[in-house]
């Protein structure tokens, strides 16, 4: 079955494309878009399709990784879309000619009357429900991970913020698309943890409707724990503390915490609030066990004295992100960690080296 499950008679689906053929050319366009038609065409109960290219969504992928603004980001992604349209030209006239295709653009998402109020409403969803802004962290880690080392805009806050609009109008999409009821919503795997919160909320979704649809092939297999091999742990690594270096594919804030922890970043409306900035890190980090291993390729890791640098941007900038009443109480904690946590260090260094 190519299918995650049975699908009823006479269905209707909505068939979700991501355009990201700029870093995998070959997802969801060609060949595999042809596979992919052939399963849709072959099952008799998909009555209907409407399918829905993501495409204006990239633009804040766009803005990260060239430095474009938003308009520039958003005429690189119709860009694109027009590509990605002539290259399945005739994947889509057999759905058109079996399945009685239609077309919904991202841009009639765009420029629905509920648009801004759905995305306000996923912000404030982020900052009520525990497991949802565990979600959105979680997958923000993933995407700044895999973010490239000349990505234009450098400057991590940015970013987070970037993506965080993206994931946001990502879920809004789910409440504007159950409106026009669909049977099924069809994606290459399964949906993010973010997006299946939103799925699965009545709030934005109604029951029964928009019902969670993929292909079993594309899905990655469950990988086996290889043997004889060490498990190399994620290990706190005080050199690293700002993540500008490679750090692996997978968002992580700062990298070398681990996964399980809850970081909350910086929403949009953060900065116009700025009353509401909520911390990136914890006050302590993650407990290991056993010794880190001893490290021999040092080629990625930066030295001390560019992440001491580093650093201090982070701290300068995070202060300037908050009202003048609370820097000076920022500034008097930074001070009182500083006093009970570093300056110990030294002192005890420095009788180390007498005795």
């Amino acid at each position: 079955m190519p299918f995650n499950q049975a699908i009823r008679k006479n269905s209707h689906i909505l068939w979700t494309i991501s355009l990201i053929q700029d870093i995998t050319p070959e997802a969801q366009t060609k060949a595999e878009l042809a596979e992919m038609v052939g399963d849709v065409v072959s099952t008799d109960t998909i009555d209907k399709t409407t399918l829905c290219l993501a495409d204006t969504l990239q633009r804040f992928r766009f803005m990260i990784k060239d430095g474009l603004t938003e308009e520039e980001a958003t005429i690189k992604c119709q860009e694109m879309a027009k590509t990605w349209h002539a290259d399945n030209a005739e994947s889509l006239r057999k759905l058109k000619e079996s399945k009685k295709l239609s077309i919904l653009t991202w841009d009639e998402f765009l420029n629905w009357s509920e648009y801004e109020k759905t995305v306000k409403d996923i912000e404030r969803f982020y900052k009520e429900n525990t497991r949802f802004s565990r979600d959105v962290d979680g997958r923000v880690r993933q995407e700044l991970n895999k973010i490239s080392h000349e990505a234009k805009i450098t400057d991590r806050t940015q970013q987070i913020e970037l993506i965080k609009r993206y994931l946001f109008e990502e879920c809004a999409f789910q409440k504007f698309a159950s409106s026009k009821y669909f049977d099924y919503e069809l994606y290459k795997n399964p949906f993010p943890p973010a997006a299946r919160d939103i799925k699965n909320n009545t709030d934005f979704v109604s029951p029964g409707v928009m019902v969670e649809l993929y292909f079993t092939q594309f899905s990655s297999p469950p990988k086996n724990k290889p043997e004889n091999k060490p498990v190399v742990q994620n290990y706190y690594n005080p050199t690293n503390l700002i993540p500008y270096g490679n750090i692996p594919v997978g968002i992580d804030f700062p990298p070398m915490w681990s996964n399980k922890q809850v970081y909350h970043y910086p929403s949009e409306s953060s900065f116009n609030n700025r009353n509401s900035f909520s911390p990136v890190f914890s006050n302590s980090p993650p407990k290991q066990n056993g010794s880190p291993p001893k490290q021999t390729d040092f080629t990625d890791v930066k030295t001390a004295e560019q992440s001491r640098i580093e650093f201090a941007e982070f701290i300068e900038k995070s202060l300037k992100m908050l009202p003048e009443k609370d820097q000076k109480k920022a500034i008097e904690s930074l001070v009182k960690f500083t006093t009970n946590e570093i300056l110990p260090l030294f002192y005890n260094n420095t009788n180390e080296l007498k005795t």
